[in-house]
């Protein structure tokens, strides 16, 4: 089981890696390199791969902003009136009217405040996260109010601080090592920076020998994997014992847990109907 395991775990990587169904991973060619995909759809930041350059530690930075999450803190007479799951409105100096929000996470243990050189008073750190129509960005901030209703867009109390957006809901980072710590050359850069791209899209293609080494290393795991499965099938329907004829067994003698070796008796069947009588006559009985 474990060693199936183990085998699935390597096929499925390998095809993740090449861009490819894993129903064809024992049909790969290792020259046709690895094809690097975005494992979420999202807009294409920080592509750091070139054309006939090593690849670098971070490859390419794949964010939906459909969503963002914003940072905030409540001083300890505002934290009562707050609680996870609440509606906010956001209110940015950049754009007009509010931007609705929920409260996704609140400290309930309050912590001292940085923001002077001293902490002098308790604050309970939060996130909020809400939708972005578009241009809402990594950074910005915005004042933070609760809702006069939870369907009014009217703000009833607005806390002291600002919050500020530190990203979105959901991005991935994919980075080298994943792949391989090995110098990979890239071949094609098959996107652009702040391009959209789908999930299971291809972002770059590298190939090279080292490339070309990793891929048949990682093709004969699995093929050494496989025939050891093989063989342990093979040697397990060798492991049952079973009677040569029909007969009934005179005698069995071997005990549970006992280790046998490959030419020794283990027991003796015989044909009952099919049977011999080995005697001696003393040779005055015998008539001539």
């Amino acid at each position: 089981t474990d060693l199936k395991s183990n085998l699935e775990s390597k096929r499925d990587y390998l095809a993740q890696l090449l861009g490819i169904d894993v129903r064809n991973v024992e049909s790969v060619n290792p020259y046709d390199g690895i094809v690097i995909i975005s494992p979420i759809a999202g807009r294409v930041t920080e592509l750091s791969a070139v054309e006939g350059e090593e690849l670098g530690s971070l490859i390419a930075n794949i964010i939906n902003d459909s969503e963002f999450k914003m940072s905030f803190k409540a001083r300890e007479n505002e934290y009562p009136s707050l609680y996870v799951g609440q509606r906010i409105l956001l209110k940015f100096p950049y754009f007009e009217g509010y931007y609705e929000g929920f409260i996704e996470s609140l400290n309930p243990n309050p912590v001292p405040d940085d923001t002077g050189e001293f902490g002098l008073s308790y604050v309970h750190w939060g996130v909020i996260k809400a939708k972005n129509p578009g241009l809402i960005q990594t950074n910005m901030t915005a004042s933070v109010s609760t809702a006069t209703s939870s369907t009014s867009n009217l703000p009833d109390t607005t806390l002291v601080d600002s919050g500020r957006v530190t990203g979105y809901a959901n991005e991935k980072r994919i980075y080298k090592n994943a792949i391989s710590s090995e110098e990979l050359i890239v071949t094609d850069v098959l996107v652009n920076e702040r391009d959209y791209v789908e999930a299971g899209q291809a972002i770059v293609r590298l190939a090279g020998a080292e490339v070309r080494l990793m891929i048949q290393s990682r093709l004969d795991e699995i093929n050494n994997i496989r025939r050891t499965i093989q063989k342990a099938e093979e040697l397990k329907n060798n492991l049952l014992v079973t009677a040569p004829m029909d007969g009934v067994v005179a005698g069995f003698w071997r005990s549970q847990g006992e280790t046998i070796m490959p030419g020794e008796w283990v027991g003796d069947i015989f044909n009952t109907g099919n049977m011999m009588i080995w005697t001696e006559v003393d040779d005055i009985d015998v008539v001539y």
